[in-house]
């Protein structure tokens, strides 16, 4: 009985607007946005540990959506090779209520490295979903599904390297630490286990 209660005051907190007015940060999807990742697996290049800098931007527009460009280098210190990534993503934003927003995006990557006998080039097309809550107009916590389709892949290299597409998974986390700039960090999965953890800098308008 006592658990059923517990639950049900949890389950409940979720649908109480906790969230007040005056943040740009908390559930805001306009930002400029510099990260960092350390990980393992990258696209399944081997199993290698990596090292990932990236920078986006983002915008909201019509009310209901958001459009994002973005572009990482990826270096993979074992195999002595880097890999960049530009990326565009268009999504929907569907709020539940004040606190609780669905994001449903789909983003297109293109994928490029050209050093140390590792010539790769090609194409991802990334459908993802992303629940975010607000605890607070200081405090919001995401957990996202995404699933990443390769194709178009051409992969010339002196060892036998490939690149492996499919599931991955994660929680994230934003804290605001102004009006405008906010920290964030999470953790991503993919279906062989851990993928990569990062921290970036948001500065939202």
């Amino acid at each position: 009985m006592k658990n059923t209660t517990l639950i049900a005051i949890l389950f409940s907190l979720l649908f109480i607007n906790f969230k007040s007015e005056g943040n740009n940060v908390i559930l805001n999807y306009s930002s400029l946005t510099s990260g960092i990742a350390y990980g393992q697996d990258y696209l399944g290049l081997d199993g290698e540990d990596y090292t990932s800098l990236g920078i986006s931007f983002s915008s909201d527009f019509l009310i209901k959506g958001v459009i994002g460009v973005g572009i990482t280098n990826t270096w993979i210190d074992d195999l002595d090779m880097n890999l960049m990534k530009i990326g565009l993503g268009i999504g929907s934003i569907y709020k539940i209520n004040e606190n609780l927003h669905l994001v449903a995006n789909i983003q297109f990557d293109h994928y490029q490295s050209n050093d140390s006998g590792h010539d790769i080039e090609g194409w991802g097309f990334v459908p993802k979903l992303d629940l975010r809550y607000a605890f607070n107009n200081k405090y919001q916590i995401g957990i996202f599904l995404e699933y990443s389709d390769l194709f178009d892949v051409d992969v010339n290299s002196n060892s036998d390297l490939s690149i492996d597409d499919g599931f991955g998974y994660g929680i994230n986390q934003v804290i605001a630490l102004s009006q405008t700039l906010g920290l964030g960090t999470g953790i991503l999965f993919n279906e062989n286990g851990f993928d990569n953890v990062y921290l970036s800098i948001e500065l939202h308008y």
